[in-house]
């Protein structure tokens, strides 16, 4: 299958969190809806070869044709936005502990309301 590279343009900075090599996908979704979608409808767009956080773009080496890849519609009552999300290779980026302590102190300096999703802790024995 032929590749082509795909530059992705975007309004707001780059998450901090997106690497060269994870792979990228799209959907379209509704503009301030939320996000409801049907996990079907997500495209993989993927693999993240370069960014540019200077000029916010992203290229992607895709074999999607332009006619494959997700384009939002023009509607003038719920307005299409393409979402695009990344995941990371669990192989590459996994990573475990090292050293024999670590300390971590969460602390929300926000007067407004925040939530906190997810934490992981990875433990072991040590030798003995």
């Amino acid at each position: 299958m032929p590749t082509f590279t795909l530059t992705l343009q975007f309004d707001y900075t780059i998450q901090d969190s997106v690497s060269v090599g994870d792979m990228a996908y799209a959907v379209v979704a509704v503009a301030n809806s939320g996000f409801n979608v049907n996990q079907q409808d997500i495209t993989k767009l993927g693999i993240i070869t370069s960014i540019n956080r200077g000029s916010n773009t992203i290229t992607v080496e895709t074999s999607l044709y332009a006619a494959q890849i997700p384009t939002p519609k023009p509607h003038p009552d719920r307005p299409e936005v393409l979402f695009v999300l990344f995941s990371k290779d669990n192989c590459h980026d996994f990573k475990s502990m090292l050293g024999y302590f670590g300390k971590f102190k969460f602390k929300n300096n926000s007067t407004e309301f925040a939530e906190l999703f997810n934490i992981t802790v990875d433990a072991f024995e040590s030798s003995k």
